[in-house]
């Protein structure tokens, strides 16, 4: 060992140090795989699909299973269930909020398509009008 180097208490020698961009363990515990989330979600979804029969006042009805699932948290809601109706109003509010956006987005480019139109009649050019499809 050379004289500069010092070794001791939290200073191991050169040669047993970790080399500058290497991990700590290199071979240490293995990454887990990650989970392939679509095989996951297609058997729910394949169940959700499923029609199933259900008595609604008295009669049997054929329904998908996502539907009664539905049915179930209404009625939940409606005798009082804090959770269910929460979860209900959570959902309708993101579903109308969607549509909404959907809705000001076409206005919007409705708004461009006008806007074209007028500067096509001042230019002289013919411009087609969007129809949103």
């Amino acid at each position: 060992m050379s004289g500069d180097c010092k070794v001791g208490y939290g200073k191991p020698p050169k040669h047993s140090q970790f080399k500058k961009g290497q991990s700590g363990n290199p071979a240490g515990r293995p990454k887990r795989e990650k989970t392939h989330y679509r095989n996951v979600w297609e058997p729910l979804l394949k169940i959700m699909g499923q029609e199933l029969m259900v008595t609604i006042g008295g009669k049997a009805e054929p329904m998908a299973a996502i539907d009664a699932l539905y049915r179930q948290l209404f009625a939940k809601a409606l005798k009082g269930d804090r959770r269910a109706s929460t979860y209900l109003i959570e959902r309708w509010e993101a579903h109308w909020t969607a549509n909404e956006l959907q809705k000001i987005e076409f206005l919007k480019e409705l708004i461009e398509s006008d806007a074209d139109i007028v500067a096509g009649l001042q230019t002289g050019r013919r411009v087609e009008r969007f129809t949103g499809d």
